[in-house]
């Protein structure tokens, strides 16, 4: 019978957004400590009894975050004020910008993660990620899944 294992890790970034036509007080620009969490998994382990070493996921991942998304302000196409205000304002004054093509949820930061961004950081490790978990605040966090037919 295979086992299947599941490797996490986590990650902790600062980021700021705005959630485009909100109707609250999240529609202004806030911040967060996100911390995410990634779920691989596998059924092999190699010669040192390892899925994949956890250096090898923050090497990749976290990479990408420091990137992308660490100390940034995430905002979404739609919203046309905060675009210009990026142009005008943040990327002159050399400040870190990220534009999703979708509102900047957690729900729709881990969704990109899942399925844009662990696919090609993971493609060559022997291992996929099977879900993220982004946690917003010490109390809140979305999951998404891969949800494979059986």
């Amino acid at each position: 019978m295979k086992q299947k294992i599941t490797v996490v890790k986590q990650i902790k970034f600062c980021a700021s957004h705005r959630l485009y036509k909100y109707p609250g007080a999240c529609v202004n620009i806030h911040g967060h400590n996100y911390m995410l969490e990634i779920f691989t998994v596998g059924d092999e382990l190699d010669d040192l009894g390892r899925l994949i070493d956890f250096k090898e996921i923050k090497a990749t991942i976290s990479k990408w975050v420091d990137d992308n998304w660490d100390h940034a302000f995430i905002y979404c196409t739609a919203d046309e004020t905060m675009d210009n205000l990026s142009r005008e304002l943040l990327l002159a004054e050399g400040l870190k910008v990220f534009k999703l093509s979708e509102n900047p949820t957690a729900e729709n930061m881990a969704l990109f993660l899942l399925q844009n961004i662990c696919p090609q950081l993971f493609r060559e490790s022997g291992v996929h990620v099977e879900k993220v978990r982004l946690w917003e605040t010490d109390s809140s966090y979305v999951e998404v899944e891969n949800v494979h037919n059986k």
